[in-house]
């Protein structure tokens, strides 16, 4: 900054003597104005973030707004999932006669009214991102009955025993149904 010693800068020592001790230049120059100034400015570029820095925490925030959206719309799809186990589990209808009416949709938009996130979500996401067709309902049925399958087989594969009870039934079509129900049983030793 064109206050520094040249002893400091360019010519250095020749002798360690003269460096060294209680009246030597390093001894000398820790208590110098030019030596308090540079460590002053030294303490502030630690204290100010650096424009690299900036430039990280930029990124940083759109990350974390991009976690923050991914987050939320993870929560969103966990409802519309729970909707779909509900209506599955009361062996409800998914869908009307039309693509507008059904117990699905009755179901998010009664749901929607108490949830803000997913309100937002369905007011802010194009129709092609809504998650409201019947093709994604079915998607969703199906994942559903695999990780049903996959929990039966795990129950069934770490059982000691196992047992199956079923029981047939005829509805008012005379179609003969079958209800099927395991017991999965672990010895307690």
């Amino acid at each position: 900054m064109g206050c520094a010693e040249e002893v400091f800068v360019s010519s250095g020592f020749s002798h360690w003597k003269n460096a060294a001790g209680d009246t030597g230049k390093l001894r000398q120059h820790g208590t110098s104005r030019t030596h308090m100034l540079s460590a002053e400015r030294f303490a502030l570029f630690m204290t100010t973030t650096p424009v690299d820095a900036q430039l990280s925490e930029q990124r940083a925030a759109q990350l974390s707004r991009i976690e923050q959206e991914r987050a939320e719309n993870r929560y969103v799809v966990e409802t519309l999932f729970d909707c779909v186990r509900f209506l599955g589990t009361l062996g409800l209808a998914f869908r009307g006669h039309d693509s507008d009416s059904g117990n699905f949709l009755s179901t998010v938009q009664f749901l929607a009214k108490y949830h803000l996130p997913l309100q937002r979500w369905l007011d802010t996401h194009p129709g092609n991102v809504s998650y409201m067709s019947a093709e994604i309902q079915n998607e969703m049925i199906v994942i559903i009955g695999k990780q049903i399958l996959e929990t039966i087989t795990h129950r069934v594969t770490s059982a000691k025993w196992f047992a199956v009870c079923a029981d047939e039934t005829a509805d008012t079509s005379k179609a003969e149904q079958v209800c099927v129900t395991d017991f999965a049983l672990r010895l307690q030793r």
